[in-house]
């Protein structure tokens, strides 16, 4: 056990403010990385699903201009369509900020051509790599 007194013990050396400073500043840094990436990322978004019509609409909510022809549209649980595939759209897949796209369901051409029904599900998917995820990576 260290017998220096306990005021000498507090004391501080310009060194450890040094290193205080820097430690502070990369913990800053990195928080302005964070909210940067998020803010980065595609803010795409259902606004309109009209069952009798079905159609779909989908609003780029982000700062920059997002391409959705890759996404994909979950229609049910196992019913999957590439948001590109769509024929009948109006509106443009490359959405501007604040920017809308209306999707016709029907007009999908992997065999899914309805909205889900009460039990079935509706989602959008970043890509087609892990349809079972929850992640935030996977699922906007």
């Amino acid at each position: 056990m260290d017998n220096k007194p306990i005021s000498s013990l507090a004391t501080t050396t310009d060194s450890d403010h040094a290193l205080v400073k820097r430690i502070a500043m990369k913990e800053i840094l990195c928080l302005l990385c964070l909210i940067v990436s998020i803010g980065l990322q595609a803010q795409v978004r259902f606004t309109q699903i009209d069952p009798n019509a079905e159609t779909v609409t989908l609003k780029n909510f982000g700062a920059m201009e997002q391409n959705v022809s890759g996404y994909w549209l979950c229609l049910g649980p196992g019913m999957y369509n590439n948001v590109g595939n769509y024929t009948n759209i109006t509106g443009d897949l490359n959405l501007s900020p604040d920017e809308e796209v209306t999707l016709d369901v029907t007009s999908g051409n992997q065999g899914v051509t309805a909205l889900p029904d009460a039990n079935g599900g509706l989602g959008l998917f970043l890509d087609n790599s892990d349809f079972g995820s929850n992640s935030g990576d996977q699922v906007l």
